[in-house]
């Protein structure tokens, strides 16, 4: 028998019979400070719900106490909200939910556009960091806001990315009496007030299709990973989606970028000591619409606070290869993958070594890339420098 009920709400409309007799069964009654508003006619003992680990501690001795706790969930409780986190708390065995319409179904009822196709992300709670490559050329987007992430300040963060590609509603107090929808352009709202209570709807209007070669990236000279050798290292590192990414010594950060494409949902460090290729990192990911966490400073001291990778890239040692690699090693997950690229014997022969005195195989590949070049009504084939990648998986 459960012994938490979520019944899901939604200003406007009622609730049922079935709902209110759970509510009249119970002994406590939780709810947040605009849903208890809905419940005035319910005399039970109400708690409003605070931070969810408080309130999980008070539910969990109520529980103890044989209590039957109701909670008065917005919308349905299993889409971004508390059910989830009241199921994995209590076990599926103690919870019964009764959802209701959800904002995103009166949301879109209200344009009569359907929703099954949505990318659905909430920024309520949690950091915007990442945001640009989630949504990145995504059809339709909608994004769950708090009072942090405001419409104005997402709109400024996309702004930033150049992610203008995208028409604007803003649906503020759904169900209430104030209700209002909001079409507006993006760099508009950048300096929009708007209701403290909304949800964001993106519409895409046209499609970017991003240019990864080797003249589109700022860089220092010419100093760049050539697009080849990039196809081929970020292949190597068999990126999934939510993997947690090292790219040391990044350049123009061309790996991280090409990398992010393939984990819009992980984290990937893109990690630099030169001041302006630091720089230049930080113009380029803005420029490819790539969140990147861009951590200036020289391996392998700086990778002290990093948390653990699922793949490691190396394109630059400074001198410290070895260093660098026991570090990077050490650190990395089981069943990563450790990619490194490099032009120079002494390198290859220092980073092979290595992995022989640890007992660890090494997959290598010499890649030797020329490009055409026209002369006149001819055609030559131009070698780039001789690159050596080797690859490691723990």
């Amino acid at each position: 028998m459960q012994r938490i009920v979520i019944i899901g709400s939604f200003p406007g409309y009622g609730f049922s019979d079935p709902e209110i007799k759970e509510m009249e069964n119970s002994d406590i009654i939780f709810a947040g400070r605009r849903n208890m508003e809905l419940i005035t006619g319910i005399h039970r003992e109400k708690f409003i719900i605070g931070h969810l680990n408080e309130s999980a501690e008070h539910i969990e001795k109520l529980l103890s106490q044989n209590k039957k706790v109701l909670i008065i969930a917005s919308g349905d409780p299993l889409f971004y909200g508390i059910g989830k986190y009241v199921v994995n708390k209590f076990g599926k065995d103690n919870v019964k939910i009764m959802p209701h319409i959800s904002s995103v179904q009166y949301a879109m009822s209200l344009i009569n556009e359907s929703y099954e196709d949505l990318y659905v992300v909430s920024l309520h709670g949690r950091p915007i960091k990442g945001l640009a490559q989630k949504i990145f050329n995504r059809n339709r987007v909608i994004i769950f806001t708090d009072n942090t992430n405001t419409p104005s300040t997402i709109a400024r963060y996309l702004a930033d990315f150049n992610i203008l590609n995208y028409s604007m509603h803003v649906f503020e107090n759904l169900g209430y009496w104030n209700q209002k929808i909001k079409s507006i352009e993006i760099m508009d709202a950048v300096n929009e007030s708007f209701s403290e209570l909304n949800i964001i709807y993106l519409r895409r209007k046209d499609f970017i299709r991003n240019n990864y070669s080797d003249e589109e990236f700022i860089k220092i000279n010419n100093n760049i990973t050539k697009k080849e050798i990039r196809d081929i290292s970020v292949s190597e590192m068999e990126i999934q989606e939510n993997d947690t990414v090292w790219d040391i010594g990044s350049g123009s950060g061309s790996i991280s970028i090409q990398a992010c494409a393939f984990n819009r949902h992980g984290r990937i460090f893109s990690i630099e000591k030169n001041a302006k290729s630091y720089e230049n990192i930080i113009l380029n990911m803005k420029k490819f619409h790539c969140d990147l966490d861009v951590i200036y400073g020289q391996a392998p001291e700086i990778l002290k606070g990093l948390p653990d990778p699922d793949a490691i890239f190396i394109g630059g040692s400074s001198g410290k290869i070895e260093d660098i690699l026991d570090t990077s090693f050490k650190r990395l997950r089981h069943g990563g993958r450790l990619v490194i690229n490099t032009a120079t014997m002494d390198n290859f022969v220092r980073s092979v070594n290595f992995f022989k005195k640890i007992g660890k195989s090494t997959e290598i590949i010499q890649a030797n890339i020329s490009r055409n070049k026209n002369i006149e009504n001819s055609i030559m084939l131009v070698p780039l420098h001789q690159i050596y990648i080797i690859k490691v998986i723990k």
